[in-house]
């Protein structure tokens, strides 16, 4: 026991530089979860969460007679069929199995929480996720890549401060929960490789469920492991396919336990979700979204081949972009070189993944808007790439502390950034572009910034009734308080139309504009009372009538 005890406290000794850095990381989000806004897209995520938690209950009913009616009080999902055979519910292909978790929260609560309690929980929430997965991305770095603590701490700092990741880490439930997931299925997945013992087996299909629910494409991961699985054990296929096809046995029970529509039709289903989401189009809305890209705009179903490789370019800290290139060279190199047996499957893994998917982005030209956001999911493995590469430089130039010097001065700089436009991480672009881009490309997509400006007008009026308009994110009332909610009231003219003015604002008495590729031509009966500005780029402007 004592021996035991001893070798527990040597472990903290030796790691506790790695602990305290993710000490300070979760302390640092648990302050600061509440400073982020809300994004429209985190009410369609709860209200596609309640419906599909809704088919749990039927099920609890049905099986126990027991009636649990209490998100039935919720009235405010009625207008998406609550009470509907999901079925017909216009998107009940969308998964929601890692949200789950959130609204039995409220579900003990018997929903009667504060709203923006509810979505204040969903922003921690999402903050834990994301800070879960840095630990099983040191743990890829440590254990399958790198193999060097130091190393693997670095690439978790690394990506830890990528300003764009780490903004959208507090509030963007759907994308950087998926980035979070796909980086945990990636190192079941080596795991995998490397020993595909029963309870690893297990430990894969769960997450691979999960990483599939969140999103479709997520079953690349899993179909690429199964391509190295083969390669690393031609001699023993038989087996190989047996411990293949239990991975996909439980991991399609696991998925259809956290897929209610899967219920409805267990064969054909998936190929149905498969069909909705590669010929994406909104079921409620004819409308096709429109991105700013390269000083213009565009439809996102009409983008040029280089769109995502520009919006990389662009986002990244230009250290990591010249770090990713010496470390795919390097990649390439090895495995051109280097003898099967030498080979280190889980960088080929990971680059397949990224190398893989970025062909096919550029070829098919899938429907994307905010940016690059629907491929975060790609930014660990480029950042594998990079610290490879600055393993590499660091072992074969004899000036090391220039290279040290300039990667330290470059992410203190990062850190500093962060610092100083907190909570605005999310709308960086890299300094090397950023003179260029801010002009060129679309920022603050959601219109985060429009609670922050929301907050500021009922810190100065303290009217009974106010009249908001708000582009595009016109729920952005819901983290204020339950007083200034109900004296508040917020309204976008057009929901859709993001890049259109509307000329008829003289029933409001202020406007929150959060649109720079907009005119203030229509605002003559308004006078400017404040303006938030982050290198360049307006991030809101508020109007009150004069």
């Amino acid at each position: 026991m004592k021996e035991k005890v001893n070798k527990k406290i040597d472990t903290i000794r030796s790691n506790k530089v790695i602990i305290i850095f993710f000490i300070l990381l979760f302390f640092i989000g648990l302050f600061t979860f509440k400073d982020y806004g809300f994004s429209l897209d985190e009410y369609t995520q709860r209200n596609h969460t309640m419906r599909n938690y809704r088919e749990y209950l039927r099920v609890i009913e049905r099986t126990t007679g027991i009636a649990i009616d209490d998100i039935r009080k919720t009235f405010e999902y009625d207008f998406l069929g609550m009470g509907a055979n999901i079925k017909i519910y216009p998107y009940k292909y969308y998964g929601i199995g890692i949200q789950l978790p959130v609204v039995i929260i409220e579900q003990f609560a018997k929903f009667n929480l504060d709203i923006s309690t509810s979505y204040y929980i969903r922003h921690l929430y999402t903050f834990i996720i994301y800070f879960i997965s840095m630990i099983y991305f040191y743990l890829i770095l440590k254990n399958y890549i790198i193999k060097d603590k130091k190393y693997a701490l670095i690439g978790t700092i690394f990506l830890v401060i990528s300003p764009r990741i780490y903004g959208d880490a507090f509030y963007n439930i759907k994308d950087l929960v998926f980035m979070s997931l796909c980086i945990i299925n990636s190192y079941y997945c080596m795991k995998f490789l490397k020993d595909d013992k029963f309870k690893n087996i297990i430990k894969l299909s769960i997450i691979t469920a999960l990483t599939i629910n969140s999103r479709i494409i997520g079953a690349s991961i899993i179909f690429i492991c199964f391509i190295m699985k083969l390669l690393l054990n031609k001699k023993s296929l038989k087996k190989t396919l047996i411990k293949l096809l239990q991975v996909f046995i439980f991991t399609y029970i696991c998925y259809f336990i956290i897929t209610p529509i899967m219920w409805t039709d267990p064969i054909m289903c998936p190929f149905k979700i498969l069909d909705f989401f590669f010929n994406y189009k909104d079921p409620l809305s004819d409308y096709i979204q429109q991105n700013y890209y390269l000083g213009t705009t565009i439809l996102s179903t009409k983008l040029p081949w280089h769109y995502i490789l520009l919006w990389i370019f662009v986002t990244t800290p230009i250290i990591y972009i010249i770090l990713f290139f010496i470390g795919s060279i390097k990649n390439i190199v090895s495995f051109i070189k280097v003898r099967k047996r030498k080979l280190n499957i889980n960088i080929l893994f990971t680059n397949t993944i990224l190398f893989l998917i970025l062909l096919l982005v550029m070829v098919i030209k899938p429907t994307m808007y905010g940016g690059w956001r629907h491929f975060y999911w790609l930014y660990p493995p480029i950042i594998i790439n990079s610290i490879i590469g600055l393993k590499y430089i660091i072992n074969k130039i004899k000036k090391q502390k220039i290279i040290i010097t300039i990667v330290i001065i470059s992410l203190l700089s990062n850190v500093v950034w962060m610092i100083i436009n907190h909570p605005h991480q999310y709308n960086y672009f890299s300094p090397v572009t950023r003179k260029w881009a801010v002009k060129n490309f679309e920022h603050n997509y959601y219109k985060i910034t429009n609670t922050e400006a929301l907050r500021y007008i009922a810190k100065i009026d303290k009217s009974n009734n106010i009249f908001v308009q708000s582009n595009y994110n016109y729920r952005c009332n819901v983290l204020l308080n339950k007083e200034d909610r109900k004296r508040i009231e917020v309204e976008t003219p057009n929901d859709n139309l993001i890049y259109n003015d509307n000329d008829s604002n003289t029933n409001y008495d202020y406007i929150i504009d959060s649109n720079p590729y907009l005119s203030n031509d229509n605002k003559k009966d308004y006078i400017q009372i404040k303006q938030k500005k982050m290198d360049g780029v307006i991030l809101y402007t508020i109007f009150k009538h004069k």
